[in-house]
């Protein structure tokens, strides 16, 4: 029985390149994007914005039994300077960013736990050390990490891990 894998923000970037590498390791891949997939993988695709919980519940509906691993890689990027940032904005940003990993994670739980599975969190160098016009999205990038350390915590115990992933600039 192959290993199981969800991929958010899995049509394009590393979602797409992270769904190509689990493919070629034999896994079962399931990917959401809110976008269509341009490019034809032998993956699971459920489109749809799992920035709201009632959408990220549909995709559980179809998985059946255990899931090995998550990857929580669904995010958006607003380039506006402090001044032009709205709040809307700012909302529109963490409710992208944030949420989904906190309505995800909570329900890939129960198929996850005590099966050694793996919460692998896409966060962003910007966690870190950012640059101009990017508050937004580096905030919410620093709370991802933030929420990873504490899911780390409170899923050990279920033999589940969750690390976070910091790239940089990417193609």
């Amino acid at each position: 029985m192959a290993k199981k894998v969800l991929i958010t923000g899995v049509a394009g970037g590393i979602g797409l390149e992270t769904a190509k590498l689990f493919l070629a390791k034999g896994w079962e891949v399931i990917g959401t994007d809110i976008k269509e997939m341009e490019e034809a993988l032998d993956i699971n695709f459920i489109q749809g914005d799992i920035s709201d919980e009632a959408n990220s519940k549909i995709i559980f509906d179809s998985i059946n039994g255990r899931l090995d691993a998550l990857v929580n890689n669904a995010a958006i990027q607003l380039f506006k300077s402090l001044k032009e940032l709205s709040i809307q904005d700012w909302h529109h940003v963490f409710k992208s960013n944030l949420y989904p990993v906190f309505f995800i994670a909570r329900q890939a739980v129960e198929l996850m736990k005590n099966n050694e599975s793996s919460i692998i969190n896409i966060c962003s160098i910007h966690a870190l050390a950012t640059s101009m016009n990017m508050s937004s999205y580096a905030s919410s990038k620093g709370a991802l990490l933030s929420l990873t350390k504490s899911l780390a915590i409170d899923l050990a115990p279920f033999a589940i891990r969750v690390n976070a992933v910091l790239p940089g600039a990417i193609d």
